[in-house]
């Protein structure tokens, strides 16, 4: 799977150009999952390439566009969401 060094010769082997597109479409198709995830389940698709790899060509996310996860779940429940536990009441102390 590994292409030739590169011409000076230093670090490892390129990675295929499609390894790298198929990296890029796991994590931006699975937001939940790390390199870890991403790099096991290239092994058991019988890809050989290192962690640190797979790491390097994921898609980049800011730490807003998890927090932003909330949005859509508010969203996709808002109907489902009883509006409770905002009334205070003495029944509650006894």
């Amino acid at each position: 799977m590994a292409l030739e060094s590169r011409v000076d010769g230093e670090g490892e082997p390129q990675i295929e150009t499609e390894l790298r597109a198929l990296i890029r479409q796991m994590s931006a198709e699975n937001l939940l999952w790390g390199a870890p995830r991403i790099h096991g389940e290239l092994l058991k698709l019988g890809f050989s390439v290192a962690q640190s790899s797979v790491a390097k060509y994921m898609v980049k996310r800011t730490r807003a566009s998890k927090s932003g996860m909330a949005g859509p779940f508010c969203e996709n429940h808002a109907p489902d969401i009883a509006a409770h536990g905002f009334v205070r009441s003495a029944d509650h102390w006894l």
